[in-house]
């Protein structure tokens, strides 16, 4: 008898379990990929970003004096935030985003007169002591 008890709660425990989670598939909304962005918006995209860049190689440049390599890392570090909060507030993917980056870079496109767009990689010549 006491089994039976037990067995019908734990089948109704299961079954309100089951329901929540059925409940919260049904109410999650639906998440759209941004599409393909223009090149009107492309353009103001990599704008933003490189308009940072200054500011962020700076920075980057005063945490590791003397360590280019370093300095790169660091300020890559901070322009994948950058690309983030931009894509976002644009309504674009980060792919896009990146996207437009690369093609300003690749063609370019006019920035603010404060950036400075390096395009060139500096080798990683690791430091014998840390």
């Amino acid at each position: 008898m006491l089994r039976a008890v037990r067995d019908k709660y734990a089948w109704a425990i299961l079954l309100a379990a089951w329901l929540m989670a059925g409940a919260r598939v049904v109410r999650r909304p639906v998440r759209r990929e941004p599409g393909a962005i223009s090149e009107a918006l492309a353009k103001q995209v990599y704008l933003e970003i490189t308009g940072e860049e200054a500011e962020e190689r700076r920075s980057a440049a005063l945490r590791f004096q003397g360590n280019g390599w370093s300095q790169q890392d660091d300020f890559h570090a901070k322009e994948k935030g950058t690309v983030r909060n931009v894509a976002r507030e644009h309504h674009v993917s980060i792919s896009s985003a990146i996207s437009a980056l690369d093609l300003g870079m690749r063609e370019r496109w006019p920035t603010k007169p404060n950036a400075v767009v390096a395009q060139k990689v500096i080798p990683c010549r690791p430091r014998l002591a840390y």
